[in-house]
């Protein structure tokens, strides 16, 4: 047989929600690092 159906939860009134937190001030963003340096060219092959 099929099991009964769970009965329903009590109509109890829902907590009040935690007041939403608030926003983070807008402050500005840091600034992104400088880019890594390209890597120095490697040395021309010696010539024969």
């Amino acid at each position: 047989e099929a099991p009964a159906p769970a009965e329903p939860a009590p109509a109890e009134p829902a907590p009040e929600a935690p007041a939403p937190a608030e926003p983070a001030p807008a402050e500005p963003a840091p600034e992104a690092p400088a880019p890594a340096e390209p890597a120095p060219e490697a040395p021309a092959p010696a010539q024969p």
